[in-house]
């Protein structure tokens, strides 16, 4: 019997054609809303706390592009988590986590991004998964104020990305964006479970 650990997903913004896709992806590894919510909640945490490693990238695959998402399975044992989070305009980033859903970088692996960044702060933001993370916090922030009918779809939201277009590929994150690829900046290994990478 494999392996099994807590896989998360939180759903911040899905257009209406997408709604039936996103519940029958969080079907299959039955994730459950942590509220008891019937149907798809906006900025709910769906929960499975017995799931097999690795869901998180097989969920991520089932999940549309199309719509605001962000997946994190548990670490096990000496096994850092993995963390998928993906906006249509940003693309998808992928990291090693912990527990709680953050990226978990060795200190090699910061000095090796800060200097991939080239003192440019929106750069180093997406090397690091900020800048999914800032437009998760902007969807959350309109939630809590107007309530999960406002929850801003992709063509509604108009505040633009900061992330840089193109492909930047890491040694345990990526960035993946839907406007084509640029030369990859890889990192040294610096963690005991090797290349982590967006395969979306």
């Amino acid at each position: 019997m494999s392996d099994r650990t807590a896989l998360q997903a939180i759903i911040y913004a899905c257009p209406p054609e997408a709604v039936e896709a996103v519940l029958d992806a969080l079907e299959q590894f039955d994730l459950s809303a942590d509220s008891g919510q019937e149907g798809l909640g906006r900025g709910t945490c769906y929960l499975g706390t017995e799931v097999e490693v690795g869901c998180a990238n097989r969920l991520a695959q089932l999940l549309p592009d199309a719509a605001t998402w962000k997946v994190w399975e548990d670490p096990k044992y000496e096994w850092f988590g993995e963390l998928i989070c993906h906006e249509p305009e940003l693309g998808t980033f992928a990291a090693e986590c912990d527990s709680y859903g953050q990226p978990v970088f060795t200190p090699r692996e910061v000095k090796q991004m800060h200097a991939a960044a080239h003192d440019d702060p929106a750069r180093l933001d997406a090397l690091t998964g900020l800048t999914w993370q800032n437009r998760f916090d902007e969807i959350a922030r309109t939630l809590e104020v107007h309530g999960d009918a406002a929850s801003p779809s992709p063509a509604e939201d108009a505040s633009p990305p900061t992330s840089p277009s193109g492909t930047v590929g890491l040694q345990r994150a990526a960035v993946e964006s839907p406007t084509g690829p640029s030369p990859n900046t890889p990192l040294e290994d610096g963690g005991p479970s090797g290349p982590r990478a967006s395969s979306r």
